[in-house]
């Protein structure tokens, strides 16, 4: 049970609305199923690639069994994936001449599109975080900002939208001097799978230039 994400709470439910388990709880006597397809998967997967970094993960020590298979799920399913390839088919249906670009060339216009729609949909909005320290900027210690130990929330789609960064942020353009985006975070808090993200929306990119129809 110490696989099963500590914001379900089986004793003591949630008040309405419920998620997680609590919304589909017929649902829950299948997760020690797919947990034990996940470890099947794990172990008989002789290929190299992620699953055999995990393996040596496990065998070392430096990851527990259940921080492996949850990893996997995270890897597989995570709702970054799942709000990125949404978003980018938005933008795709929305924004028609930034599409015929990107779509009819994707050698050029491709990373600008995705880049864009992570930039104006980051797929995660808000991250929570604690202070360990007062925060500092520009060399001051910001006396009126969240003290050390507090908890705070950071809008990471509002921090995409800086006009001192982005000139005209609300506009979808592709032709945007390249700038780094908080849509993954920063520094050690940085999401180790923004590349898996950026590869599945490229290969959905590509895979719709296939359709004469769309391009």
């Amino acid at each position: 049970w110490q696989i099963i994400r500590p914001d379900v709470n089986i004793l003591n439910p949630p008040r309405k609305p419920r998620m997680g388990l609590w919304w589909k709880p017929e649902l829950l006597h299948l997760v020690p199923r797919y947990f034990m397809l996940l470890h099947h998967l794990l172990y008989e997967d002789s290929k190299d690639g992620p699953l055999s970094s995990l393996r040596e993960g496990v065998a070392s020590g430096d990851l527990s069994l259940a921080e492996c298979l949850t990893l996997m799920v995270q890897l597989m399913v995570n709702m970054t994936s799942a709000n990125a390839l949404c978003s980018l088919l938005f933008r795709l249906a929305s924004e028609k001449e930034a599409a015929q670009k990107a779509l009819r060339d994707t050698a050029t216009y491709g990373e600008a599109f995705i880049q864009e729609v992570l930039r104006l949909d980051a797929p995660l909005q808000r991250n929570p975080r604690r202070c360990v320290k007062q925060p500092v900027a520009k060399g001051k210690t910001l006396q009126d900002g969240p003290k050390e130990g507090s908890q705070v929330l950071l809008f990471l789609g509002a921090a995409n939208m800086d006009p001192t960064v982005f000139s005209q942020p609300e506009e979808f353009r592709l032709d945007r001097e390249e700038q780094p985006l908080l849509t993954f975070g920063s520094g050690m808090h940085y999401c180790l799978g923004s590349n898996l993200v950026k590869l599945e929306m490229r290969m959905v990119l590509d895979h719709l230039t296939k359709f004469k129809s769309i391009a």
